[in-house]
Order: C-alpha cells, then sequence, then structure tokens
C-alpha cells in the first residue's frame, strides 16, 4: 500500500508542478516519467492520444 500511496503522491505533485507553471521543457523535469505514465492512462481508459484526438481502432 505504501507503494501505491507514493505513486499517488508522485502523481499529484507532478500535475502540481504542471498548474504552477514550472517547468514547460519536458527533456529537463524531474517528473517526465510520471507524465509519461499518466498519458498511457489516459489512452488506456479515455482512448485518447498524446495530441488529445481520440484514438481509432
Amino acid at each position: 500500500m505504501k507503494a501505491t500511496a507514493k505513486k499517488a503522491a508522485d502523481i499529484t505533485n507532478t500535475l502540481t508542478t504542471i498548474f504552477e507553471g514550472l517547468p514547460t521543457d519536458c527533456s529537463v523535469c524531474s517528473l517526465k516519467n510520471i507524465c509519461d505514465e499518466v498519458e498511457g492512462m489516459k489512452e488506456l481508459h479515455f482512448g485518447v492520444g498524446a495530441s488529445g484526438t481520440p484514438k481509432t481502432r
């Protein structure tokens, strides 16, 4: 359960960082791996790709 809680906290911190507008260059951000994972979850759950458009099947 600790691992799940840490993952949730990491995702929350990533979103907070994005909303604060700090790093805009993903290649230098230490939280890029979490953002990539969130994008993957969006694709899985909502069928939305990185461009924000629905994926075609």
